[in-house]
């Protein structure tokens, strides 16, 4: 895959980093994300934000996550729901939802 021309190498190298922290988030054997958990993302639309939203949709996870501006990005990524930190107390959020974790 060719690197686009807007993304720096250094930034471009750190992708390997921010998607396997997000992999070991939801994967790891001993927390595995499981079919129906409900997930909230702390920095849903950050580098290992959007990763950790994809592999816990991709285990079939109800996936809530934080963004200030990026709702249209965490939407097309399969977000249940997004919450905008701007305008929602996030521990008040959290505190009403039953979320297996914060990651």
């Amino acid at each position: 895959m060719k690197k686009p021309e807007k993304v720096s190498f250094e930034e471009a190298s750190a992708l390997g980093i921010a998607a396997l922290t997000a992999y070991q988030l939801v994967n790891k054997e001993s927390y595995e994300v499981q079919e129906g958990e409900t997930v909230f993302v702390q920095g849903g639309s950050g580098g290992v934000g959007t990763y950790t939203v994809q592999f816990a949709k991709q285990n079939v996870a109800h996936v809530i996550a934080t963004t200030s501006r990026n709702e249209k990005l965490l939407e097309s990524l399969g977000v249940d729901e997004v919450v905008n930190y701007k305008k929602v107390d996030v521990p008040t959020a959290y505190a009403n939802i039953k979320a297996k974790r914060l990651v």
